[in-house]
């Protein structure tokens, strides 16, 4: 979203490239990411359940510079971003580019159904999103119409 900056700018790109809920991303700490395997560990999730979560680049290096400019705090930058600022920014932003309405939420839809844009296994998305059923990962993982007509034209 155009216009995000500073903390909301990286909240919104580590839930669009991880698929965390707003409450994992509060709770995540410098020890649960593993630079090194490339790693986010996702504890006490909604489901009481553990999952890791590969980093993309842009996570990775959004969260070295964290780690550079908060010298080695225990918690990440984007965990003390008020949600009422955050929601306030995600707003703002998603009005000025005409988008309608945007919450936080959606963020997560929006890995899973790039995830599945790219050809992703649903399975797959199942398991970084965290699901216990493929029911609530196909609410996530939309198909696209480029997606059915690519289907078809498989027929040709």
């Amino acid at each position: 979203l155009a216009g995000l900056e500073g903390r909301s700018l990286h909240a919104v790109t580590l839930a669009v490239d991880t698929g965390m809920r707003s409450g994992e991303m509060r709770r995540l700490l410098w020890s649960d990411v593993d630079f090194e395997e490339g790693y986010l560990r996702v504890r006490d999730t909604k489901n009481r359940d553990f999952r890791s979560v590969p980093m993309t680049n842009r996570v990775a290096a959004l969260l070295n510079m964290l780690r550079r400019q908060m010298k080695g705090g225990p918690t990440l930058d984007v965990r003390v971003v008020p949600f009422s600022d955050l929601r306030w920014s995600i707003e703002r932003s998603a009005t000025a580019a005409g988008l309608g309405h945007v919450h936080f939420h959606m963020f997560r839809h929006t890995f899973a159904t790039r995830l599945r844009d790219r050809g992703v296994p649903l399975d797959r998305i199942k398991e970084l999103l965290g699901h216990k059923t493929m029911v609530m990962t196909l609410r996530y993982a939309k198909v696209r119409p480029a997606q059915l007509r690519d289907a078809v034209a498989a027929l040709n």
